[in-house]
């Protein structure tokens, strides 16, 4: 027989087929792809509500001796944290690669909602019925918008996508209206960052987001409001928020009431934190100075506003990544307050719920861990944790 290269071609393309094809599930997992719905839960009071992935574990001719994983979806979890226990669990189908790990906090009343990029699919957890329902997603992309601490909930989310242009890198945004289901097709905006990572934006009471980009060459960070009804991007370049690096430097951020709680997140590039009055931001901003800590080297990680106080986590990663450091901030007085300290390697942003704040761990997506700090009674809790196996186990 006459090998070409054609031929050659066809052959290892029908070689990798059936290599793959010889690869069969060794284990059922049935009852949890089945589960697409939960009990209803819009009776407990702002549960947190997460995913984990689920794998489905695929051997070599059906044996033991090679095995590999398929991603077949995401469960979304429901944590009644009141009760300190989860409350039901549901499936959601799809390869989604990257997804939202924390489900998205969107409309009114709130709905969850899980984006999967690899997978182009939008998962949507109703309270009202404990029912998912999944639509196709315009672009291939998660939603950005993260931060769920204001008590009502913007209408629209963002699906924030990087690229390329004229020798930069850019920043795209898909605006998402949680009342119709449905996703922008067409970019609205795209703003030049430069090589540094976008943060999750924060949003306000308004319903819109904020979040700080870097221009080429620039010396300063800068202000962009998101605003999904609108569906456009205003940019606040005449004010300078924070010292820019060569590093990835992006601001902090923290909208509450007409405020918005800034710092640049690396000390000592800007060792302030900077409020502005969003009605007004032409004003200066406040600035008040963060304590270093007793190595040195401690900066802004994380903000909330509860009950009228502001608190900031302070990290003190010179010799940890888990020191994570309570203070409340006098903004009248432009002082921090020291209450208490604690180690958790926790990840991405924080809860606020009643007077706590939750401190959640995604460093392991099947195992979830949560601690609390307590602002009205000062409790730092110890460390709450469950697998997906624990989950999957105890099916309503």
């Amino acid at each position: 027989m006459k090998f070409t290269a054609k031929t050659s071609l066809f052959m290892c393309l029908f070689l990798f087929v059936s290599c793959k094809n010889m690869y069969s599930q060794i284990e059922d997992i049935s009852h949890i792809t089945q589960k697409k719905s939960m009990r209803p839960f819009s009776s407990l009071n702002d549960p947190i509500v997460i995913t984990m992935p689920v794998y489905q574990k695929m051997g070599l001719m059906g044996g033991t001796a090679d095995v590999r994983s398929k991603r077949q979806g995401d469960i979304f979890v429901v944590y009644d944290w009141e009760s300190g226990t989860v409350y039901d669990w549901a499936f959601f189908e799809g390869n989604h690669g990257l997804s939202n790990w924390r489900a998205v906090e969107m409309g009114t009343p709130t709905k969850y909602y899980d984006a999967g990029e690899t997978s182009a699919l939008i998962g949507c957890l109703d309270p009202a019925t404990g029912r998912v329902t999944v639509t196709q997603n315009a672009v291939q992309g998660t939603f950005a918008n993260l931060n769920n601490n204001q008590s009502s909930k913007s209408r629209y989310g963002i699906i924030g996508t990087s690229g390329h242009e004229n020798g930069c890198s850019t920043y795209n945004v898909n605006f998402f209206d949680s009342e119709t289901g449905k996703v922008s097709g067409e970019k609205k905006s795209i703003f030049i960052y430069g090589s540094s990572n976008i943060m999750t934006p924060s949003v306000d009471a308004k319903g819109n987001y904020w979040m700080g980009y870097i221009e080429p060459n620039a010396e300063y960070n800068y202000l962009a409001k998101f605003c999904g009804e609108t569906q456009s991007i205003e940019t606040y370049r005449t004010i300078p928020v924070c010292k820019t690096s060569t590093y990835e430097v992006m601001c902090q951020l923290l909208a509450y009431d007409h405020y918005l709680l800034v710092n640049d997140g690396v000390r000592p590039l800007y060792p302030n934190v900077l409020i502005y009055d969003t009605d007004d931001m032409t004003k200066p901003p406040v600035e008040i100075e963060i304590p270093t800590g007793d190595t040195g080297y401690a900066y802004l990680g994380r903000a909330a506003y509860i009950n009228g106080t502001l608190y900031a986590v302070l990290w003190d990663h010179s010799n940890s990544y888990a020191r994570n450091m309570i203070y409340k901030v006098d903004v009248e007085e432009k002082k921090f307050e020291f209450l208490t300290e604690f180690n958790f390697d926790f990840t991405e942003t924080i809860y606020v719920r009643g007077s706590r704040i939750y401190f959640l761990s995604s460093r392991k997506l099947s195992r979830l861990s949560m601690r609390y700090y307590d602002t009205a009674t000062g409790e730092v809790s110890g460390v709450n944790a469950f697998t997906i196996d624990e989950v999957c186990a105890n099916a309503h």
